[in-house]
């Protein structure tokens, strides 16, 4: 199949939008909008341009391009409306001049040749007539062709040329008179042989005036066939300060990008489906922001004059100076900010913004990998502090308390959990469905650093992106904002509005080239394709080699197809557990009568799911057999100009495979060698640190018995001191008494009892019960097994 014109146009649209030409056209606009009025606010710019062009340009967009133009000394600041800067204004005014120079210059060489193609002598009133139909005629088919307008001007003639090239040119010559019309057939005749350099240098400068208004998008009609094959379903989970922007309850410079992003994704339905999420925890942060409103702006009444009194001082800040002007214009209406809260879900779900019921599989607050996350997510909040505090140019410290950085965690890990959870490996931002909207630039540096940390080398998308940021890549899917495209770009090319030219892009027209010697010709693939930087990376890196280029195409497409195939696994499992479900439901709404309302409804959700996967299967299937297809066109088809697909290069490319695949199987096992051996090293020192534990744990338990030892020793001993200092002792005394209980048997045999039990007693309590028990090794080994262990221990 061809490749067709729409498909053509669509290219090089994405091409254009890819090299990031839009923001340059813009500034021409308004560069020329400004120098016409000399002086122009952002509504007079957007005003200007509207009825100039007949484009509608969006206030965020040309807010960015004014602020740019500043930095680059284009335009200034009077009041609040901008001027050109003295430089500026006199590159314009030489634009313009170097323009209409290059227009008077065509106009008298094109009467020269045109009174030479005349049998009759021609009045100059005629001789405009000719040259207004002629410039027309150049215009309507660089809007039909673009760039390739010169191609088919310079080589086709009013008769060969291509049905919607005649059909331009008729349209052209029925508004002359026949004796012009023949003067003007000649004149599109003789084309290729006369035209002159001046001529050519005009056709070159009309190619990048249209290339720059192409810059801005597509027309309503391929915008819709571009979203008719590459579908936006996007699920985005949005941050606190997402809601706060939304709910207008607090002042940040990117509040009008999120009104901006709220109404494109309300108003362009029929190109991308975006459904705007939130997390019960987010909600719950939301409604604790009520004492800091309280903090922002006091609740009291005040009346007129003490308002306007505090508005004229200016010493408010934008936030309460805005509610201040709220309560001035509505006296009775005006509520207090922290009011809002309180209908918080009423406001976003009018917004179609929801929140999220139920939780996230895979998201375990509980859990040790869920409370090492939050020590890391801190531990590189405290680096960052202290390297402001060292470097003092990273800006001003930041602080955040132990629950929102829970909440930042748990929110970054519900969108990588959803992701996995669908099957996303995305590597392209096209190709990504689910990620999360923040204004908070420390969780987006945060989530960078550890995406690259967990995935080294390999390529990913980061959760988080700012609404600027999608702002800017929805803003290249819509369509130009004009009630009439074709007039849009008549309009624009007719004026010098556009400053020199701009490098063309030859990387595409090197990937086309590809694409036409294999026969690759489904749209869908060469713009998913071509809207990849890295995809024209690799190409312009390869160069002119057509063969590395072939190949490369050819590992993109099986790659895509291996894609196919995983989704296509996927839905079938999924398909076969909705119909196992289904059948399940069937039987008990058959069996039962009871609950059958909601038997019913889930009976039908089952029935649409199971639907709706079918769909996706028959779809991918038939994408996959496609692709399947191009793989075996391109390798049965030998006349081609690139001999990619014989024997040789064949056994080369396998052997290279399998190289690459012993390679990655190696680079796998040094890898998980390497995590083995750090296992096992950390398993070491813990069970050194945990022998260590115990042994302190043990010393120190027979220390305490020898101490308590040692004091009962102590004791008896101060009571001996005591005893022989209190009571008068007699050596003679104590002989006699010895003698007397020698001559005494009973008395004698009744000492020695007494004697013995006291020794007993003395060794039993305290050397077998607080020293033997210690030193004892069944005893120890005892009180070892039954230590409790420290949990980081374990």
């Amino acid at each position: 199949m061809k490749i067709t014109r729409n498909t053509e146009r669509i290219i090089e649209v994405l091409d254009l939008l890819n090299n990031e030409q839009r923001p340059s056209t813009i500034n021409s606009y308004i560069i020329y909008v400004i120098s016409s009025s000399r002086e122009a606010s952002l509504k007079d710019i957007i005003e200007l341009t509207q009825v100039e062009f007949d484009i509608n340009l969006e206030v965020e967009e040309v807010s960015d391009a004014v602020n740019q133009l500043m930095k680059d000394g284009q335009l200034v600041l009077v009041g609040e409306k901008y001027k050109l800067t003295e430089a500026a204004n006199e590159a314009h005014a030489k634009r313009i001049e170097a323009s209409e120079q290059q227009e008077e210059q065509l106009r008298k060489s094109f009467y020269e040749k045109a009174s030479s193609l005349s049998e009759t002598e021609l009045t100059d009133d005629e001789l405009q007539k000719i040259f207004k139909e002629f410039k027309g005629y150049i215009h309507e088919n660089f809007f039909y062709y673009g760039k390739s307008a010169i191609a088919i001007l310079g080589k086709n003639s009013s008769e060969n040329a291509n049905l919607t090239t005649q059909q331009l040119f008729k349209l052209s010559s029925d508004k002359l008179q026949p004796k012009l019309k023949k003067v003007f057939y000649r004149y599109i005749e003789s084309l290729t042989e006369n035209s002159s350099a001046l001529e050519l240098a005009y056709y070159e400068s009309l190619a990048d005036r249209a290339e720059h208004f192409f810059a801005l998008g597509l027309s309503k009609e391929l915008a819709q066939e571009l979203a008719s094959f590459q579908q936006i379903d996007w699920k985005v989970y949005v941050d606190t300060n997402f809601l706060l922007s939304a709910l207008k309850i607090r002042e940040n410079t990117m509040n009008p990008a999120v009104d901006s992003l709220l109404k494109i994704i309300e108003e362009n339905k029929e190109y991308f489906k975006i459904k705007l999420t939130y997390l019960r925890s987010t909600f719950k942060e939301l409604t604790q922001f009520r004492p800091v409103l309280n903090g922002l702006v006091h609740s009291q009444r005040l009346t007129e004059n003490q308002l306007k009194a505090a508005l004229k001082s200016g010493n408010l800040d934008s936030f309460t100076e805005a509610y201040y002007k709220l309560q001035l214009a509505h006296p009775q209406g005006a509520q207090h900010p922290s009011v809002i809260l309180d209908q918080a879900s009423f406001i976003l779900r009018s917004k179609k913004i929801e929140i999220h019921n139920g939780d996230i599989k895979g998201v375990d607050k509980e859990s040790e990998g869920f409370v090492d996350l939050i020590s890391d997510y801190s531990k590189y909040y405290a680096l960052m502090n202290e390297a402001r505090i060292e470097k003092q140019q990273l800006g001003e410290v930041r602080y955040k308390d132990t629950p929102q950085i829970e909440h930042d965690v748990e929110l970054r890990e519900s969108i990588l959990c959803e992701r996995n959870k669908n099957g996303e490996t995305a590597t392209h931002f096209q190709d990504c469905k689910i990620f999360g909207l923040t204004l908070d630039f420390g969780l987006i540096a945060y989530d960078k650093y550890a995406g690259r940390r967990d995935n080294g080398n390999e390529l990913f998308i980061p959760a988080f992106f700012t609404p600027t940021y999608l702002l800017k890549k929805l803003y290249k899917l819509l369509p130009v904002q004009s009630d009439d495209y074709r007039k849009a770009f008549l309009s624009s090319i007719a004026s010098p509005v556009f400053s020199g030219s701009h490098a063309k892009s030859e990387v595409s027209q090197s990937a086309l080239a590809v694409f036409n010697a294999i026969g690759i010709d489904d749209l869908s693939f060469m713009t998913k394709s071509l809207a990849s930087k890295i995809f024209l990376d690799e190409i312009k890196k390869i160069g002119g080699d057509i063969e590395k280029a072939t190949v490369f195409v050819e590992s993109q497409i099986s790659k895509e197809l291996k894609e196919k195939d995983q989704k296509e696994a996927r839905l079938a499992k999924e398909l076969k557990n909705k119909q196992d479900m289904l059948k399940k439901t069937s039987d008990d709404y058959n069996s039962t009568l009871q609950d059958n309302s909601a038997l019913v409804d889930k009976k039908t959700l089952l029935e649409q799911q199971v639907e709706a996967l079918t769909k996706g299967l028959k779809a991918t299937k038939k994408a996959q057999d496609r692709l399947q297809g191009m793989l075996v066109k391109a390798a049965n088809n030998p006349q081609q100009q690139i001999p990619f697909s014989n024997e040789q290069d064949k056994q080369e490319i396998e052997r290279l495979k399998e190289e690459l695949r012993q390679r990655e199987e190696a680079d796998a096992r040094i890898a998980q060698q390497r995590i083995d051996e750090q296992r096992r090293i950390e398993k070491e020192q813990k069970d050194a640190d945990k022998e260590t534990y115990i042994q302190n744990a043990v010393k120190k338990w027979q220390k305490d018995s020898v101490n308590h030892l040692l004091i009962a020793l102590a004791v008896l001993l101060v009571l001996g001191i005591y005893s022989l200092f209190r009571y008068d002792w007699s050596i003679k005394a104590l002989i006699a008494a010895m003698r007397g209980i020698n001559n005494n048997p009973d008395l004698a045999f009744s000492i020695a009892p007494i004697l013995t039990l006291l020794l007993f007693g003395f060794n039993l309590l305290l050397v077998q019960k607080w020293y033997s028990r210690h030193f004892n090794h069944s005893n120890i080994k005892a009180f070892r097994e039954l230590l409790p262990i420290p949990k980081h221990l374990k």
